[in-house]
């Protein structure tokens, strides 16, 4: 009995019939850190202890056939450890005693199960390895990984799993560092995933014996290929950025063609990373209170009227403006505006997504993907086309700043030179003198008309 017991998850404890405790199980002295001779022969009403009833109390209410579940917690060496457990009579070597089947206190309110679902359900591949790199638990992310169930998984070794002899010595190196290091840590590699190298972030910690060697080795990896792809883009948007304020100076031809380009590539990006069936980003139009699509590429709803346009642009506003959301991917039937949903579904489209180009609280435009049948959710999407809108956002703007510029200037120098043209063909002498009397400007062909002195001689 003692040795099932020792090999048991719950926390056992059995207390004789004078009210002492009889033994507890190694899940007990595991967690308080003491020897089992340190507990024998205590009584209970000396370290365990409830917040209603003592445990003595609970003992005499017992009734025949009848457990009592009930929170308590043990204090031994001024240390306390809260439980939630249940109390029965049983016998104990034939000897008729009393049970206390107890978990940790938060586990009265969640089941192995409930860890398993939660597990099986995040972005993320969870696996626990022992010391000899054996798999003893893997979640369903990991499983669909290898295209194996848990049970092909569990005892498995890497080498069973991996055919790549460089991603096999990349998990012996770090499966070996965190042995040296016994701390978390993370690191990145590329892993073949159906004939496909993608970028993965691993993250690795340990289960720690008492003497602090390691036990098990914890795993957690997720696919960072969105992330890569983002740095590249990013790139690629900061040199476009500066192609493109080169060339406003340059032309307007010139100026919109590398406009489109940079639009077009991220356009494609956006189709290639996140399987969608069609991109369009648009801008606002404040002076026309419109928005109008720069670029669409595959499916995209683009037979608005003006006036659809304009009723669109005005709803779309207005929820802007009252803070309300309007970001993120949503079923067709979730879009409030009924006659944008029914272009939407004449286009065969079942799910949109809808992004913000924002600079300082200012809606400057759009980017829509659509999709035509159900997806699951984009993993860390949401985080990558905010990026890519934010670096559009100040792309757009700085734009916008460098073409009001070039107009002022150019307003600028228009009055200049009509001005200068003013002064030349007027009858009067006209001078332009600095603070301390230093001749800046004067129409010498009047000068020279009216007086008949050289600008240097009137200075003099």
């Amino acid at each position: 009995m003692v040795n099932v017991f020792n090999y048991m998850d719950n926390f056992i404890f059995v207390i004789s019939l004078n009210r002492k405790i009889k033994f507890t199980n190694k899940a007990v002295m595991n967690k308080i850190k003491i020897n089992l001779k340190d507990i024998i022969d205590t009584p209970v009403k000396d370290c365990l202890y409830t917040n209603g009833k003592s445990i003595n109390n609970l003992i005499d209410g017992l009734g025949k056939d009848e457990d009592i579940n009930f929170d308590f917690y043990l204090q031994i060496y001024n240390k306390k450890f809260e439980f939630n457990g249940d109390l029965f009579e049983g016998n104990f070597y034939e000897e008729k005693s009393y049970f206390i089947v107890a978990r940790d206190l938060c586990e009265k309110y969640y089941s192995r199960s409930d860890l398993e679902t939660l597990l099986d359900n995040i972005n993320l591949s969870c696996f626990i390895k022992n010391k000899k790199g054996e798999y003893l638990y893997a979640n369903k992310r990991k499983c669909d990984f290898h295209k194996k169930t848990k049970k092909e998984i569990i005892g498995c070794r890497a080498n069973d799993l991996y055919d790549n002899a460089q991603e096999l010595g990349y998990i012996e190196n770090v499966e070996n560092e965190l042995i040296k290091r016994k701390e978390p840590f993370s690191a990145e590699n590329v892993f073949t995933v159906g004939g496909e190298k993608k970028w993965y972030e691993v993250t690795l910690s340990p289960t720690l014996n008492e003497d602090k060697s390691v036990k098990n080795i914890n795993i957690t990896s997720r696919n960072i290929d969105i992330r890569k792809h983002l740095d590249k883009t990013l790139d690629y948007i900061s040199i476009k950025l500066r192609e493109i304020n080169e060339s406003i100076n340059k032309g307007e031809d010139i100026y919109n063609n590398n406009l489109m380009n940079l639009l077009n590539y991220i356009s494609e990006k956006i189709i290639n990373n996140f399987k969608s069936d069609g991109v369009a980003i648009s801008l606002y139009n404040k002076d026309e209170n419109d928005f109008s699509i720069l670029i669409g590429k595959g499916v995209i709803v683009d037979d608005f009227t003006i006036t659809e346009r304009k009723e669109t642009t005005t709803a779309v506003h207005l929820k802007y403006t009252q803070k309300c959301k309007l970001e993120g991917i949503k079923y067709v039937d979730e879009i409030e505006n009924e006659m944008v949903t029914r272009k939407l579904k004449e286009k065969n489209i079942y799910k949109i997504g809808i992004y913000n180009i924002t600079v300082k609280d200012e809606l400057l435009g759009h980017v829509v993907i659509t999709f035509l049948q159900d997806t699951k959710s984009i993993e860390f999407g949401y985080d990558y086309i905010k990026t890519i809108c934010s670096h559009l956002a100040v792309t757009i703007s700085n734009i916008n700043e460098s073409i009001k510029i070039k107009n002022e200037l150019k307003e600028y120098k228009q009055k200049k030179d009509y001005l200068q043209k003013c002064i030349e063909i007027s009858v009067d002498i006209i001078g332009k003198f600095d603070k301390n009397g230093n001749l800046v400007y004067i129409n010498e062909d009047r000068l020279k008309g009216i007086l008949g002195w050289s600008a240097k001689e009137f200075e003099s």
